[in-house]
């Protein structure tokens, strides 16, 4: 639901460096992906210093996508199944 929510508002935006950097990302493990951006882990050296992952970290921290409650919430909003 993270990735999807945040993807469906900015994919369609980003530059060809950004989708390059969107790749790298979406090359983790999902679980990874998950625990980096919501700062449960670490992030590895190869993407520390993203902007792009600093988006999503902050776009998870704002939408609070983590609360069960608000987690129920973007998946509707976003009709992610």
């Amino acid at each position: 639901i993270l990735m999807g929510s945040w993807a469906a508002q900015n994919v369609p935006g980003l530059t060809a460096a950004q989708l390059d950097e969107y790749d790298l990302i979406l090359n983790e493990e999902t679980i990874d992906i998950f625990n980096f951006i919501t700062g449960k882990d670490a992030l590895p050296s190869h993407l520390q210093g993203l902007a792009l992952i600093e988006d999503m970290q902050r776009y998870a921290y704002e939408s609070k996508v983590t609360d069960p409650t608000k987690y129920a919430q973007v998946k509707n909003d976003f009709n992610l199944t």
